[in-house]
Order: C-alpha cells, then structure tokens, then sequence
C-alpha cells in the first residue's frame, strides 16, 4: 500500500500546531487553576468576614451587658474600691508602673494583664484583672469583660481630702427629678439637679470560629 507523500514543510507545519496546542492547553489549565484558588480566597475571605461580624455583634451584647451591671450598681459604695468577683476595678490601674497590656502581647513583665481565659491568675502573672464572662451568644461565640474606673486610685473621689483624681465629662450632668410635676414643700427640688459624673472603661474581648478575636473598648459616664 502506498502512503500518502508529505512534503519536508507540511510535515514541519504539523509539528507547529502540535507544540501551539499543547501551550494553548497549558495555558488553559493555568487559569483554571489560578480561578479556583480565586474563588477558594473569596469564599475564605468571605467566611472570615462573617465570622468578625459575630464576634463585633458579641462585643456589642458584652458592653451593654457590662453598661447595665453599671446602671444597677453605680449607687453603690462597694464601687468606690475593687470589686473583682464582678470584673470591676475602681481605678484605670498604676500607668507608669503597671501600663495596662490588654492584648498581652506587650512582652513587658511589669504591665498589667487581663485574665481573657478565665483562669484568674493570668497564669501566674501580676498584676492580674480578673474578667466577667457572658453567655448566650450565638454562633458558640465567647465573651468576657471588664470595667475600670478612670481614677488614679481607689476610694471616695467626692470628698477633696482622698485626693483621687477621676476623668468627668467637661459639662456637668443634669438628672431629671421623679417629682417633676408635683407639689411639695418638703423637697424643692422639681426639673433636677446637677450632679458631678465619672467615666468608666469597659474592655471587652470576644472569640469565634476560626480563631477569630475582636477587642473593643468603651467610654461611659454616670
């Protein structure tokens, strides 16, 4: 049987189109690759993003937990010194002896650390502040907290001769009376009266999946 005759240059352009199909399929498999990886980073990124949204909501939740915990106790006296069992301390700790590290990752054997594990202890660190933990929250989220007095020490920061120095609001706070509107001689007082406010710190830290942590910190006065 006799074979077809292929010329030198017919055969050299088969030989051309073959290595232009193998790059073309090269290529091809180039960029399959490089849009799986890019959908694989979205849908990561994407995960990650939802997973930093729960654990901000959490921190919302833990500071008006902690606002509240203020609001029912901020006319106790028990507030004027450290009242750790509830994660409270009557003083925004000593800054030029102990600065308050509260990522702890400062690396400074002097500061002052948090107890965002609940152990108590700080594992053997001092000065240590202990936390409040809050549950209930979705998405097996975790949250603790705790609220620090803007003072430069404990006691009573009302009576001039302890000598404690509190950060207050620039304007004094006006409190309405609850007698508004009646008619007694036995207390005069009837739109409300001026009263000096304090601020108080509420750290918190929260943790979701994937490791994820969130640290906020808000200001409040009463």
């Amino acid at each position: 049987m006799n074979r077809p005759f292929l010329s030198p240059r017919i055969a050299a352009q088969r030989g051309v189109t073959l290595v232009f199909a193998l790059v073309t399929m090269v290529a091809l498999s180039l960029a399959a690759v490089a849009l799986v990886r890019s959908v694989d980073t979205g849908t990561l990124v994407l995960g990650n993003l939802g997973f930093k949204q729960d654990t901000l909501q959490a921190a919302d939740d833990a500071s008006r937990s902690a606002i509240q915990w203020l609001s029912n106790n901020v006319a106790d006296t028990r507030l004027q010194n450290d009242w750790a069992a509830a994660a409270y301390y009557a003083t925004d700790s000593n800054p030029s002896a102990h600065p308050l590290d509260v990522t702890g990752t400062s690396g400074n054997a002097a500061a002052t650390l948090i107890d965002w594990s609940g152990s108590g202890n700080c594992n053997g660190h001092t000065p240590c502040l202990r936390t409040a933990e809050i549950t209930g929250l979705p998405n097996s989220v975790r949250a603790r907290y705790v609220i620090l007095r803007l003072c430069n020490a404990t006691g009573d920061a009302s009576v001039a001769a302890n000598n404690i120095h509190c950060a207050r609001p620039l304007v004094n706070v006006t409190s309405e009376s609850g007698e508004r509107s009646s008619i007694s001689y036995a207390n005069a007082q009837r739109i409300g009266s001026t009263t000096i406010a304090q601020y108080f710190r509420i750290l918190v830290r929260t943790q979701g999946g994937r490791d994820t942590a969130t640290f906020t910190e808000t200001l409040v006065h009463f």
